[in-house]
């Protein structure tokens, strides 16, 4: 495997693509050391949840299993929110940065992408790659 290969379909990489997108918008909402441990608890959290499924030969294999559904409406998935726990981050507060509509993140070897959507109507909305 070459090695841009290897670091594309790397997790740590991935996953700080995934974590450095969903927590930017903090910035204005919280301090820099919080927004730290903030990171640092989702690295920990996602790569514990991910790692069995993270075939980087294989990227599609298992890709469900990596598909964080984020919501106003809801509690996040359980890594999601015991990283705001650990950092002292209020979900509310964070949704509404990013937007504070629901959407899916798909956190896949070599690749981030979000889909938007109105769940409500069946609709399914926009899917962009974010890395």
């Amino acid at each position: 495997m070459a090695a841009s290969t290897a670091t594309s379909g790397s997790l740590s990489v991935t996953l700080a693509q995934a974590i450095t997108y969903l927590t930017r918008s903090l910035i204005t909402a919280y301090s820099a050391t919080t927004i730290i441990k903030l990171q640092l608890a989702l690295e920990a959290n996602l790569t514990a949840q991910f790692q069995a499924s993270w075939v980087p030969s294989e990227p599609l294999r298992g890709s469900g299993r990596r598909c964080l559904t984020l919501s106003p409406t809801c509690a996040p998935p359980r890594s999601v929110y015991n990283a705001c726990k650990s950092a002292g981050v209020e979900w509310a507060k964070w949704i509404g940065t990013l937007g504070g509509v629901e959407f899916d993140l798909f956190i896949d070897p070599g690749s981030v992408s979000v889909r938007f959507g109105h769940w409500d109507s069946g609709k399914s909305g926009k899917f962009f790659t974010v890395w």
